[in-house]
């Protein structure tokens, strides 16, 4: 690569790894979230599961221990999230080995 097109390949790169990253984001929200809604609607009714994915803040007007149930509910989205990420994270490190070179660089 020429001096000239180092910092156009930057940004390339940069944008490439920002766009991976939204659409991992993507994959992850659209998973995560039928899956709390279709236990949600095992606790309270699909209206009020809707205003819960809406806007968290309606578990305060719950009675507590239906909110100690949406907030586990929450919990195990969250970590099935984290969870997907980690896959993402682990098919990383055999790409990043394949794409790895022994060429010395010239900048």
């Amino acid at each position: 690569m020429e001096t000239k097109d180092l910092s156009v390949g930057s940004a390339a790169c940069t944008q490439f790894r920002i766009l991976g990253g939204l659409v991992g984001l993507a994959i992850v929200v659209s998973i995560s979230t039928p899956y709390i809604r279709q236990h949600l609607t095992d606790i309270v009714s699909p209206e009020i599961a809707m205003m819960l994915l809406e806007k968290t803040e309606t578990i305060k007007e719950l009675p507590l221990d239906t909110a100690d149930k949406v907030r586990t509910l929450f919990g195990k989205g969250y970590n099935l999230q984290i969870t997907i990420l980690i896959g993402f994270a682990a098919a990383k490190i055999p790409v990043t080995a394949l794409m790895w070179t022994n060429q010395k660089s010239d900048v």
